[in-house]
């Protein structure tokens, strides 16, 4: 093993490959400790990193396969007396979809994304409408953008005004 570091003494040898031995531990702890804390992330969304991410559960998972049978109005009053906006905001939203596709200008389907609707509407106006309350929709709810009050009374507005023009 001397010769192979280029040097005579054994023992500074031993202490070269001590450090290297170390050395390469230390990195193997840390790559090991990455992984547990990305696999953690990926499992969990935000995990421990981030903000506590608004898992759907199981009634919110069904309330967008029964969409049409669902009563948003309801749903949004709820959500706005517990002060939940954001919640509101997404009720909203999906209040919108349903109109959308009882006025048959969309048609609805649980896996389509928000840019397969809007590239189904024909109406350019209804268009524009459809992807400011889009973004507004992206933002607060997957962007976990709290809203208060008054940005909430802003957002609400908007989607009236859409669902009117339907």
């Amino acid at each position: 093993i001397s010769e192979f570091f280029g040097s005579k003494s054994t023992s500074k040898t031993l202490n070269v490959l001590e450090w290297i031995i170390k050395i390469v531990g230390i990195l193997l702890i840390v790559f090991v400790i990455y992984k547990i804390i990305m696999a953690f992330i990926n499992e969990e969304g935000n995990w421990f990193f981030g903000k506590k991410s608004d898992a759907l559960d199981i009634a919110s998972t069904d309330l967008e396969q029964n969409l049409l049978e669902t009563d948003f109005d309801i749903l949004i009053m709820d959500a706005v007396k517990q002060k939940e906006y954001r919640l509101a905001i997404r009720y909203y939203y999906l209040k919108t979809l349903k109109k959308l596709s009882e006025k048959q200008h969309i048609q609805w389907n649980f896996d389509k994304t928000n840019l397969q609707y809007y590239r189904e509407l024909q109406n350019a106006e209804l268009k524009s409408g459809f992807k400011h309350i889009s973004y507004l929709y992206d933002y607060c709810w997957y962007g976990e953008f709290d809203l208060n009050e008054q940005e909430f009374l802003v957002g609400e507005k908007s989607f009236n005004n859409f669902i009117k023009q339907l």
